[in-house]
């Protein structure tokens, strides 16, 4: 009988190791600075290696951008099941809420390429998928304990996280003050029983994916451009 398992690929080595973490790093800096028009040869000099280092470990710029916003997922799923693990619900989605804010406004980098990667990447669609599941029991559980409103969905929370990191999270002090103090503004709102009602209805996940590619037309010319910066 022959063996129709996958060979598993080799550890990598330690200087390669140490390499691809200085990219990583280094795209970090550039995207943070310089947002999609970062090309490659300034994620190469900040990372003080050559192009061909940099080729080597990440043959494109999307597939770096690819491994920042996996990074990014792989963060954001560990926040929500930890979350999902708070006795209290709400303070499970106050702890969720502020990390997806908080992490994205600190690097405003990742909303912009996410409308233009997350339907490239299948790998991608399944962490976000993973994330919102997590998220939708959530919010399911807080409705369950009468915390939450029974008009919002995980779609709603999702959006005003993205709205909150654009308010200025992550610049200065006294912008993080602003953000967190309208974060708990929104959280506010969001308590069960709601004085009002909400118009239109909550976006489901298909929806939600459309909407990032719909306000991110600049980041796949970005990419586009991306090319000629070797």
């Amino acid at each position: 009988m022959t063996d129709s398992a996958e060979p598993s690929r080799p550890p990598m080595r330690a200087d390669a190791r140490r390499n691809r973490d200085a990219i990583l790093r280094a795209a970090d800096r550039a995207f943070s600075q310089h947002g999609v028009d970062a090309q490659m040869s300034d994620i190469a000099a900040l990372a003080e290696l050559g192009m061909g280092t940099v080729y080597r470990h990440f043959p494109t710029k999307e597939a770096l951008v690819d491994a920042l916003l996996l990074d990014h997922f792989d963060r954001a799923e560990r926040a929500a099941r930890q979350a999902d693990e708070e006795p209290d619900p709400w303070a499970g989605l106050e702890s969720l809420m502020y990390f997806m804010a908080a992490s994205v406004g600190a690097k405003r980098y990742l909303s912009q390429f996410m409308g233009g990667r997350i339907h490239g990447s299948t790998e991608l669609q399944e962490r976000r998928h993973q994330v919102f599941g997590v998220l939708t029991g959530l919010v399911d559980r807080a409705k369950s304990a009468g915390q939450l409103r029974s008009d919002v969905e995980a779609g709603d929370l999702l959006i005003a996280t993205v709205i909150l990191a654009r308010a200025g999270w992550g610049g200065t002090e006294l912008a993080d003050r602003a953000a967190r103090r309208y974060l708990g503004i929104v959280l506010d709102g969001l308590r069960n029983p709601g004085r009002g009602t909400l118009d239109g209805t909550p976006l489901d996940q298909k929806e939600l994916e459309t909407l990032a590619a719909e306000v991110a037309p600049s980041e796949a010319a970005a990419f586009r451009r991306g090319q000629r910066g070797r």
